[in-house]
């Protein structure tokens, strides 16, 4: 019961640790694309590509 409850500790630990590196890694990706790409265009550009496609390209 001791050595299962141990076993089950470290899973938990282990799997909150690896959720944790997964929503840090989103968060930095999501964080630098809309930094890296999105910074560029203003909102009225964005809205001017989806009525002009030329601009898209």
């Amino acid at each position: 019961m001791d050595i299962q409850q141990t076993l089950q500790n470290k899973m938990l630990l282990i799997f909150g640790i690896s959720a944790l590196l997964v929503t840090a890694y989103i968060s930095i990706t999501l964080y630098q694309w809309r930094n890296g790409d999105l910074a560029q265009y203003s909102i009225p550009a964005s809205h001017l590509s989806t009525t002009n496609p030329e601009l898209s390209r």
